[in-house]
């Protein structure tokens, strides 16, 4: 049984992913700007499930988020970054204001998030952080289902590539710092 954090986890991938989790007898913090939608979307998962708000651009909600889930399950083994959005539009017409919307969820706050995490891996000595475009989730929803099997195939079984299909993000192992 491992403890996953996973960012978007309300809707779409992200609750697809928690769902296959908990399925697996795995503790999940469970982080979204609603953190009513997550306890609402998985009724059942009892004491395996902490619903955290989550805005992930605020520095100050990724602490608390990070020192909430070490509090209740005493660290974190694989840091799902789920939450993103992209521009459904054409890349010309967008504004400045969208763009950079973009870049802070999908870019930076995934960075800040890795960086609040890390301390948490490193002391445990491993770690696995799943790193997911947003593009990840515009997959039909049979496929989303299909898509998290996938990753949680590749946590549990141990077998970390590089890539977990096509255009559809990363995993990487953290190891302890070195003394």
């Amino acid at each position: 049984m491992s403890i996953w954090f996973i960012t978007g986890a309300s809707r779409g991938l992200g609750a697809e992913i928690t769902r296959a989790a908990l399925a697996r007898g795995h503790q999940v913090i469970a982080a979204d700007r609603d953190a009513a939608r997550v306890r609402a979307a998985f009724p059942g998962a009892g004491g395996a499930l902490l619903a955290v708000p989550l805005d992930v651009t605020s520095p100050a909600q990724i602490t608390a988020a990070v020192r909430a889930a070490t509090g209740r399950f005493g660290g974190i083994d694989v840091l799902v970054n789920n939450a993103g959005h992209g521009l459904l539009r054409a890349v010309g017409e967008a504004t400045d204001a969208e763009v950079r919307s973009i870049y802070d969820v999908s870019v930076l706050a995934m960075l800040a998030l890795t960086r609040e995490v890390l301390p948490v891996m490193r002391a445990a000595g491993d770690g696995i952080i799943v790193s997911l475009p947003p593009a990840a989730g515009l997959a039909q929803p049979g496929d989303l289902a299909r898509d998290a099997r996938v990753i949680i195939d590749a946590v549990d079984g141990g077998t970390v590539p590089a890539r977990l299909f096509p255009g559809s993000g990363t995993i990487d192992r953290v190891a302890r710092a070195a003394a």
